[in-house]
């Protein structure tokens, strides 16, 4: 069954899906449609599955099976890009956006963190504001002694 999320065409090329969280643990896909300016519909374009896995109602621990990077979408992006990340335990973290010649070009979280999962969001922008060029980013995660790394492509 489908869920329309607004009747209000969506401008951006990006959308925040407000109610994710209170949706029930499971697998889901986003339809997306074109509204053209003639007023032609386009047929839908359906995302990747995405997996919902909330907490236990009251269970402020449940565990986390592994840390490291669990997903980055959309990918490839034009907008907001989201990374989720995973921690198994309390460790200091740092999640950074890299170009391919290993530049650091974002730094988006860090600190000390519990346990838990946790979304980044990344805008395509360098640490001065500024957009960077469309192409391929890698998404590095260090907690503690674990590293991880993910790729993420920009197209505009």
């Amino acid at each position: 069954a489908w869920t329309l999320l607004t009747e209000t065409p969506i401008t951006p090329t990006w959308y925040i899906d407000s109610g994710w969280d209170a949706l029930p643990n499971g697998w889901y896909k986003w339809a997306v449609k074109a509204l053209y300016s003639n007023g032609v519909l386009s047929v839908a374009a359906l995302s990747n599955p995405l997996q919902q896995e909330n907490q236990a109602a009251g269970d402020e621990t449940a565990p986390v099976p592994a840390s490291g990077l669990c997903d980055i979408y959309p990918n490839p992006f034009k907008g907001p890009v989201s990374i989720v990340y995973a921690l198994k335990d309390r460790s200091l973290t740092q999640i950074a956006v890299y170009d391919v010649k290993g530049r650091k070009v974002r730094s988006l979280a860090g600190g000390e963190k519990l346990p838990g999962i946790y979304t980044a969001v990344w805008d395509g922008r360098d640490d001065g504001g500024g957009k960077v060029a469309p192409g391929v980013y890698l998404v590095r995660m260090q907690a503690g002694k674990d590293r991880f790394a993910r790729k993420a492509v920009l197209w505009r």
